[in-house]
Protein backbone atom coordinates (compact mmCIF):
# COMPACT_ATOMS: atom_id res chain seq x y z
CA UNK A 1 0.00 0.00 0.00
CA UNK A 2 2.13 2.81 -1.09
CA UNK A 3 1.25 6.18 -1.34
CA UNK A 4 0.76 7.27 -5.19
CA UNK A 5 3.24 10.33 -5.95
CA UNK A 6 4.42 10.64 -2.30
CA UNK A 7 6.87 13.88 -2.35
CA UNK A 8 4.46 15.48 -4.82
CA UNK A 9 1.50 18.08 -3.80
CA UNK A 10 2.11 16.93 0.08
CA UNK A 11 0.18 20.26 1.45
CA UNK A 12 -2.89 20.04 -0.58
CA UNK A 13 -3.04 16.05 -0.15
CA UNK A 14 -2.61 16.32 3.51
CA UNK A 15 -4.83 19.22 4.37
CA UNK A 16 -7.58 17.28 2.05
CA UNK A 17 -7.31 14.28 3.81
CA UNK A 18 -7.32 16.32 7.23
CA UNK A 19 -10.69 17.93 6.29
CA UNK A 20 -12.19 15.22 5.01
CA UNK A 21 -11.27 12.82 8.35
CA UNK A 22 -12.29 15.95 10.90
CA UNK A 23 -16.14 15.96 8.41
CA UNK A 24 -16.14 12.14 9.07
CA UNK A 25 -15.16 12.85 12.96
CA UNK A 26 -18.36 14.68 13.15
CA UNK A 27 -20.26 12.80 11.26
CA UNK A 28 -19.72 9.41 14.03
CA UNK A 29 -20.09 11.56 16.57
CA UNK A 30 -23.73 12.40 15.32
CA UNK A 31 -23.84 8.57 14.57
CA UNK A 32 -23.28 8.19 18.19
CA UNK A 33 -25.49 10.40 19.68
CA UNK A 34 -28.35 9.06 16.94
CA UNK A 35 -27.72 5.60 18.36
CA UNK A 36 -27.99 7.01 21.91
CA UNK A 37 -31.07 8.44 21.66
CA UNK A 38 -32.79 5.97 19.14
CA UNK A 39 -31.72 2.43 20.34
CA UNK A 40 -31.74 2.42 24.07
CA UNK A 41 -30.24 -1.41 23.83
CA UNK A 42 -27.23 0.31 22.83
CA UNK A 43 -26.36 2.54 25.72
CA UNK A 44 -26.65 -0.93 28.36
CA UNK A 45 -23.42 -1.84 29.67
CA UNK A 46 -21.40 0.53 29.90
CA UNK A 47 -17.59 0.72 30.33
CA UNK A 48 -17.16 3.87 31.93
CA UNK A 49 -16.42 7.61 30.21
CA UNK A 50 -13.81 9.13 28.16
CA UNK A 51 -12.02 11.39 30.39
CA UNK A 52 -12.02 14.64 28.70
CA UNK A 53 -14.97 14.64 26.37
CA UNK A 54 -17.56 12.57 28.91
CA UNK A 55 -19.02 10.66 26.29
CA UNK A 56 -20.57 6.80 27.45
CA UNK A 57 -17.94 3.97 26.27
CA UNK A 58 -20.61 1.50 25.08
CA UNK A 59 -22.13 -0.52 22.01
CA UNK A 60 -22.94 3.04 20.85
CA UNK A 61 -19.80 4.41 21.38
CA UNK A 62 -17.66 0.99 19.86
CA UNK A 63 -19.89 0.79 16.28
CA UNK A 64 -19.37 5.08 15.95
CA UNK A 65 -15.62 3.84 16.10
CA UNK A 66 -15.62 1.39 14.05
CA UNK A 67 -17.91 3.30 11.22
CA UNK A 68 -14.90 6.05 11.42
CA UNK A 69 -12.03 3.60 11.38
CA UNK A 70 -13.00 2.32 8.61
CA UNK A 71 -14.38 5.39 6.40
CA UNK A 72 -10.87 7.16 7.38
CA UNK A 73 -8.77 4.09 5.74
CA UNK A 74 -11.39 4.51 3.03
CA UNK A 75 -10.84 8.26 2.25
CA UNK A 76 -6.80 7.48 2.67
CA UNK A 77 -7.13 5.27 0.16
CA UNK A 78 -9.12 7.34 -2.15
CA UNK A 79 -6.86 9.90 -1.98
CA UNK A 80 -4.29 8.18 -3.12
CA UNK A 81 -5.30 6.56 -6.14
CA UNK A 82 -4.21 8.19 -9.39
CA UNK A 83 -6.90 10.75 -10.47
CA UNK A 84 -7.32 12.49 -6.98
CA UNK A 85 -3.91 12.39 -6.01
CA UNK A 86 -2.98 14.00 -9.78
CA UNK A 87 -5.92 16.29 -9.22
CA UNK A 88 -4.58 17.38 -5.40
CA UNK A 89 -1.05 18.06 -6.60
CA UNK A 90 -1.58 19.84 -9.77
CA UNK A 91 -4.25 22.04 -7.41
CA UNK A 92 -0.95 22.71 -5.19
CA UNK A 93 1.04 23.54 -8.57
CA UNK A 94 -1.11 26.17 -9.89
CA UNK A 95 -1.74 27.65 -6.18
CA UNK A 96 2.37 27.96 -6.04
CA UNK A 97 2.01 30.34 -9.12
CA UNK A 98 -0.34 32.33 -8.28
CA UNK A 99 0.38 35.94 -7.23
CA UNK A 100 -1.28 37.12 -3.92
CA UNK A 101 -2.54 40.68 -3.54
CA UNK A 102 -0.59 42.71 -1.10
CA UNK A 103 -2.65 43.31 2.06
CA UNK A 104 -3.13 47.14 1.47
CA UNK A 105 -4.41 45.74 -2.40
CA UNK A 106 -7.11 43.53 -0.58
CA UNK A 107 -8.36 46.30 2.00
CA UNK A 108 -8.09 48.47 -1.11
CA UNK A 109 -10.30 46.18 -3.08
CA UNK A 110 -12.79 45.19 -0.07
CA UNK A 111 -13.77 48.71 0.23
CA UNK A 112 -14.60 49.08 -3.31
CA UNK A 113 -16.47 46.16 -2.89
CA UNK A 114 -18.62 47.09 0.06
CA UNK A 115 -19.10 50.73 -1.26
CA UNK A 116 -20.63 49.32 -4.74
CA UNK A 117 -22.85 47.00 -2.63
CA UNK A 118 -24.09 49.56 -0.74
CA UNK A 119 -24.62 51.87 -3.61
CA UNK A 120 -26.31 49.27 -5.40
CA UNK A 121 -28.25 48.02 -2.43
CA UNK A 122 -29.57 51.94 -1.95
CA UNK A 123 -30.56 52.17 -5.47
CA UNK A 124 -32.79 48.83 -6.01
CA UNK A 125 -33.96 50.19 -2.11
CA UNK A 126 -35.13 53.40 -4.16
CA UNK A 127 -36.39 51.73 -6.85
CA UNK A 128 -38.75 49.37 -5.20
CA UNK A 129 -40.10 52.59 -3.37
CA UNK A 130 -40.90 54.48 -6.30
CA UNK A 131 -42.25 51.12 -8.44
CA UNK A 132 -44.25 50.57 -4.83
CA UNK A 133 -45.28 54.25 -4.93
CA UNK A 134 -46.10 54.48 -8.97
CA UNK A 135 -48.20 50.56 -8.65
CA UNK A 136 -50.05 51.57 -5.43
CA UNK A 137 -51.24 55.09 -7.39
CA UNK A 138 -51.73 53.37 -10.66
CA UNK A 139 -54.25 49.99 -9.02
CA UNK A 140 -56.08 52.13 -6.48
Amino acid sequence: MAVYKKEQGIFARRTAIWLVWLLLLWGCFRLYVFLQSNFSGLKTNSLGKLPLIKMDINWAFGISLIVLGVVCWGAWLLFNRQKPADLLIDTEQELKKVTWPSFQDAVNSSIIVIVTVVIFAAFLSVADMVYDIFFKALFL
